[in-house]
């Protein structure tokens, strides 16, 4: 935010902590006598949050508070007399003690509290829901990094991570994994507020540690008032004010110099990190208004490190990546009455960092994020009835710049390798970007009891505005280049292989400037706005049926408003009138009913308007002895479709607006760009040669494209306008994602102070996006089985035609192969025009004939159709498929399919036994095993933000373990109490390795569709969609089975049993032309048009591991007069410095290329080992040492 300096934010914070501590004061600065003590436990631990009840003897008046973080209290004000002490905390028997307060003086009443074994009560009335509770004993005393949902980590199969992974705009953002998806739709709630990110996912900002009372993690059959609750919940609720007067203030610190092991790459790079804050609350008005007042604020100077693989490790380097967060937190509530309760909260969560997104790379941006919220709520009853009332407004801005890196090697070109080196320089081409998003939320709660029935209803509406602003790839031109064994040739030829600029390129993107991606106007920009209403309303019964049990039903109803581009009209043939003749249509038809065979493709996006979600569970007490119950539960949860699905569309569908776009890859176009009006401009020689040699012209031609975009009257990404669409389209049929979970468990105590839990978990995905290309381009199936001529006048097919075509161009291109005789027809004729040419010209290989047009329409025209580039159907691609009038068709189906399964163990315990000066213990295990299968091959399992099927023409083919599903999880925590009043705490999670998706590499050279494409629908073909140099998944196996179908030191098995039965075989496309007669197979083989021979992997090849973390923590509560703690501590992350490898996002390539990144070329050294995070210090990173001191009252 310009202007906006942190650090003078939290000195104002600062002043206000001040000043409200005075007010509190002078509020209490009067009576005759003060009563003041501590809630601790058994083992001496304080106790947070317990009521204390101070009841007068003789009148019966009472006076009530809670006890404050440190476990202290105090009550002012007092009339002389004997006084009842009643103290009562959660999980603790209740305790009295008698007090004589004396005129003048202050009294001391501490209390010891015992441990209160699981009840009755407890166990029979447990719901169905599966959930894990942070209390604020929990957040307070064990190991963390000041993120309160970094703790999520110790229920059973949930995973933290950096949520920067999953986009730019979430750097200083924790990631909770639940039920094995990847955390973006995991619903993020502050006292029931929801402040998730509706435009990426994860959550829109952090909530300040020391503002935060208890953490609920819920996985299955979360409430009703949950909502969209399909990836889980996770609710914080903040502390507040009591009648006494209570607080904490610490500082923590940790540098590079004190106990902090060697970084990724070995490096000992300059590292600092301080977080500090507090919270003060108490009673400004006693008994009537409370105030509190917390925050933190994060300030960490890293010099991160740059690591890259052969054979750019030379070029290994650093970038300062500071980091600043200022949280804060600010609550008042009020008693109006015995009946009604009310509270106002602000909290405000700003960060800026620098970073880089898709590993470490000289690709550097600065993300700056600025979160106001401001929340309302009322609780009351009226007769039988209670009631809760919450209105909200939060305000997400973020803005994202590219930072000019001193080690870039060519200002104003980007730079991206593929292959494995990690290799990338310059601007990012996610930056310049702006994010905006407001929640105006309010909801109604109530309930009633009616006899043996609970019943709750409830309603809640949250109108979302958001500006995205995006000018993606617009700084400057990207080039794609590889360290593909031809390409690193080439290097070697011109230079040396150490130099990123002497290799050849590979491709080309280049933005148009422009960022918005709808015409509507939002936040004082005139476009890029995007809007939702949600409505939610629900209704439920918890019925007691006997007195050892309940039965829960319910029923919801969700609706968003604005979330499919329901609101535009389905475009008109006419809209494509300007190709004539090549118009896939004419008249007032729907145009996108011509983009493949599909029926109605062309209308009307549907708008969910019927999402019922009912749900049923129950809790017995088989029994009745209140030691054990079982409890089951089904329900169906709807999951959010964020706005990132819908931009693209919307972008596509609109003829006027200047909308975020990129030109066509000329290296994907047989050298030809498309400027705005469909005008051919000539890049031939650009692409193959080094970019050292040919950048200039790269840049001169962005600025020639962005300069025509921005005289351009027209959407030059209109689908009238290219008859084509690469990026995504929602498919009319659209239906909301949902989840079916079901649960069945049991609990069980064990002695007086241990319980034993076992779930069962298990949710079925449906109606999540799959894209599929509609018009199959490049696909061989759609390629004729007869090519000779047909009809009156006879006339060869299109594609055929298109074949024979391209054998002549490639004849004509060759000085070699000229007199070879032109073919006409196919069989001996086309046949005898190769076999000259592979006489003719030595190393004649597929690629040559791909070039010249024998491929998919995706590599040789760029997804376009013919008409686009100036050619026709006979002229263009031989694999243009269904329809070739029009290009790529990419849309999004409700066809995607996923399913989690989990055997879940927890055991809790607790001791208030002293033995050898130890004095006593808590102490949780928890384990799972689970799969987690869906249709999605991508890097992060992604089925949540346009994800592409693996097979085109069979999408639900491929269902295997995706990048999240860790198969064995173990955590536990424990706090110790020591002598001399210390206390011990840690946290260990070891987890199994995340399982690999294996795939045939791409040369990203034409003709991919006969090298990499075995199954045939080309997807992968050419420059592929997904962009990451893979071919299709490897032949014979599945999504994820490398790691847990197949162990992982089973790669070289993997390669052989492939290279014995796949390798040198045709593939579909190869078999097509096969089939036709144009090539034998004999030709085809001889001109490398086979599936590949794969290296198998070196002796010492990495193999993904465990991950391992222990985090420790060791402190000594000291008191001082009866009301202060000073608590000196010393906290060990990663204690045993475990090596953890392979973070969500940034893990070894399963694009089998022999590469130094890949799986069957990276070595045992490692590069891709856990680094910090963007400002979050990621779990499983090395050894760190944190000195700190808090100051509770």
């Amino acid at each position: 935010m310009p202007g906006y300096k942190p650090v003078s934010f939290f000195k104002a914070f600062i002043f206000f902590v001040v000043l409200l501590t005075a007010t509190l004061l002078t509020a209490q600065d009067s009576g005759t006598g003060n009563l003041s003590g501590s809630i601790t436990g058994a083992r001496g631990a304080s106790i947070s949050g317990a009521t204390v009840t101070l009841t007068n003897r003789v009148t019966g008046v009472s006076s009530n508070t809670v006890s404050s973080p440190a476990g202290t209290y105090a009550i002012r004000d007092l009339p002389p007399g004997d006084y009842l002490l009643h103290v009562e905390a959660k999980s603790f028997q209740p305790a009295e003690l008698f007090i004589r307060i004396q005129p003048g003086s202050s009294a001391t009443g501490d209390v010891r509290l015992q441990r209160l074994p699981p009840s009755e009560a407890v166990l029979v009335n447990q719901s169905p829901e599966v959930r894990q509770t942070v209390d604020a004993a929990l957040i307070e005393q064990l190991p963390s990094d000041h993120n309160t949902i970094e703790l999520a980590r110790i229920a059973p199969s949930v995973q933290v991570f950096d949520a920067q992974a999953l986009s730019p705009t979430k750097s200083g953002i924790v990631a909770a994994s639940i039920g094995g998806r990847n955390g973006r739709t995991t619903r993020i709630t502050v006292d029931g507020i929801d402040i998730s990110d509706e435009v990426v996912g994860s959550s829109t900002q952090n909530v300040s540690q020391s503002s935060t009372q208890e953490m609920r993690v819920t996985q299955s059959f979360a409430p009703l008032s949950a909502g969209l609750a399909a990836a889980g919940v996770v609710n914080l609720n903040t502390r507040s004010g009591g009648d006494a007067l209570h607080g904490d203030f610490f500082a923590n610190f940790r540098n590079q110099g004190v106990g902090i092991a060697q970084l990724p790459g070995g490096s000992d790079n300059p590292f600092s990190r301080e977080v500090f804050g507090g919270g003060v609350g108490g009673a400004i008005k006693p008994g009537k208004l409370f105030g509190f007042i917390g925050g933190d604020y994060f300030k960490q100077d890293y010099q991160a490190p740059v690591i890259f693989n052969a054979p750019f490790s030379a070029l290994n380097a650093s970038y300062s990546s500071p980091f600043r967060q200022a949280e804060i937190d600010g609550r008042l509530d009020y008693v109006l009455s015995a009946r009604t309760r009310m509270f106002y909260r602000f909290e405000y969560d700003n960060s800026s960092s620098i970073s880089t997104f898709g590993g470490t790379n000289f690709q550097t941006f600065r993300s700056n994020n600025n979160t106001p919220s401001h929340a309302f709520g009322a609780d009351f009853t009226t007769g039988a009835y209670t009631h809760s009332v919450r209105a909200a407004y939060s305000r997400f801005a973020n803005h994202l710049d590219s930072r000019f890196n001193a080690d870039d090697p060519l200002p104003g070109i980007d730079l991206a390798f593929s292959g494995g080196s990690g290799f990338a320089s310059g601007s990012s081409a996610f930056a310049p970007q702006r994010t905006i998003q407001s929640n105006r939320e309010a909801r109604y709660d109530g309930s009633r009891t009616v006899a043996a029935h609970a019943l709750q209803f409830g309603a809640a509406l949250n109108r979302i505005d958001a500006l995205v602003f995006r000018n993606l790839y617009g700084s400057a031109p990207q080039v794609g280049l590889d360290t593909n064994s031809d390409s690193v040739i080439f290097a070697e030829n011109n230079g040396g292989i150490t130099n990123p600029l002497n290799y050849p390129v590979r491709s080309i993107v280049l933005g148009n400037g422009f960022g918005c991606f709808s015409n509507d106007a939002a936040f004082g920009s005139p476009c890029g706005g995007v809007n939702d209403t949600r409505i939610h309303l629900y209704v439920g019964d918890t019925w007691k049926v006997k007195s050892n049990l309940q039965v829960k039903l319910g029923l919801q109803w969700i609706r968003d408003t604005g979330r499919y581009n329901s609101d535009l009209a389905p475009i008109p043939c006419s809209g494509a009138s300007g190709f004539g003749a090549l118009a896939p249509c004419s008249g007032t038809g729907n145009l996108l009913d011509h983009f493949g065979n599909v029926p109605a493709l062309g209308s009307r996006i549907r708008q969910p308007n019927l999402n019922l979600a009912p749900q049923f569970g129950f809790a017995w007490d088989p029994g009745k002895a209140g030691r054990s119950v079982l409890r089951a539960g089904i329900g169906l949860y709807y999951d959010n479709n964020l706005f990132q699905n819908m931009l693209f569309d919307r972008a596509a569908r609109q003829a006027s607006g200047q909308f975020n776009a990129q030109a066509n890859d000329p290296c994907a176009s047989h050298g030809v760009i498309v400027f705005p009006g469909n005008v051919p401009q000539d890049a031939s020689g650009l692409c193959g040669q080094a970019i050292g040699a040919v950048a200039p012209a790269i840049q001169a031609l962005q600025s020639a494209y962005q300069a025509a975009n921005a005289a351009a009257g027209s959407n030059p990404d209109f689908l009238g306008n290219i008859l084509s669409n690469q990026r995504g389209l929602l498919a009319p049929n659209f239906q909301s994602p949902r989840s079916v979970q079901m649960n069945i468990g049991f609990q069980h105590q064990f002695g007086q102070a241990t319980l034993l839990a076992v779930d069962y978990v298990r949710h079925v995905g449906t109606h999540y996006l799959q894209g599929i290309d509609t018009n199959h381009v490049g696909d061989a199936s759609r390629f004729p089985t007869n090519c000779l001529p047909a009809g009156s006048p006879a006339v060869t097919p299109a594609p055929c035609q298109a074949a024979l075509n391209a054998i002549n161009r490639t004849l004509l291109a060759n000085p070699l192969s000229q007199a070879c005789p032109q073919t006409t027809i196919v069989g001996t004729s086309s046949q005898t025009s190769v076999n000259c040419y592979i006489a003719s010209v030595p190393g004649a290989a597929i690629t040559d004939f791909a070039q010249n047009g024998l491929d998919s329409g995706a590599q040789y025209l760029g997804g376009l159709p013919a008409s686009v580039l100036g050619l026709t159907p006979e002229t263009g691609a031989a694999f243009s498929g269904l329809n070739p009038l029009v290009g790529r068709s990419l849309f999004f189906f409700p066809s995607g399919r996923s399913l989690y399964s989990s055997l879940q163990i927890m055991l809790r315990t607790h001791s208030n036994a002293s033995f050898r000066g130890l004095r006593g213990f808590d102490f949780q295990f928890a384990y799972s095993h689970t799969s987690f299968r869906s249709n999605y091959s991508n890097d992060l399992g992604e089925q949540d933000v346009l994800p592409l099927a693996a097979d085109f023409n069979h999408p639900t083919g491929f269902f295997g373990n995706v990048p999240f599903d860790r198969h064995h999880q173990v955590s536990f925590e424990s706090i110790i109490g020591l002598p001399l009043s210390g206390r011990l705490a840690f946290i260990g999670y070891f987890a199994s390795a995340l399982p690999q998706t294996l795939f045939l590499p791409s040369s990203n050279q034409p003709g991919e569709i006969f090298r990499s494409d075995p199954t045939g629908d080309g997807s992968f073909g050419g420059v592929s969609l997904n962009g990451n140099g893979a071919g299709d998944i490897l032949p014979g196996y599945n999504i994820g089975a490398y790691g847990l179908t197949y162990s992982s030191g089973a790669l070289n098995t993997i390669i052989n049993n492939y290279n014995s039965f796949f390798a040198g075989q045709l593939t579909p496309a190869g078999t097509a032309l096969v089939t036709t007669g144009l090539f034998s197979s004999t030709q085809l083989r001889s001109l490398g048009a086979t599936l590949p021979t794969l290296e198998t992997a070196p002796p010492n090849y990495f193999t993904p591991r465990l991950f391992k973390n222990f985090d420790l923590r060791l402190s000594w509560p000291l008191r001082f007069k009866d009301r202060f703690t000073i608590e000196p501590g010393v906290t060990a992350f990663n204690i045993f410095n475990f090596a953890n490898y392979d973070a969500p996002g940034y893990r070894l390539s399963g694009v089998l290329n022999g590469a130094s990144g890949s799986l069957n070329g990276q070595q045992s050294a490692g590069t891709n080992r856990i680094g910090l995070g963007s400002g979050i210090f990621s779990l499983g990173s090395p050894r760190q040492l944190e000195f700190g001191l808090k100051i509770s009252f």
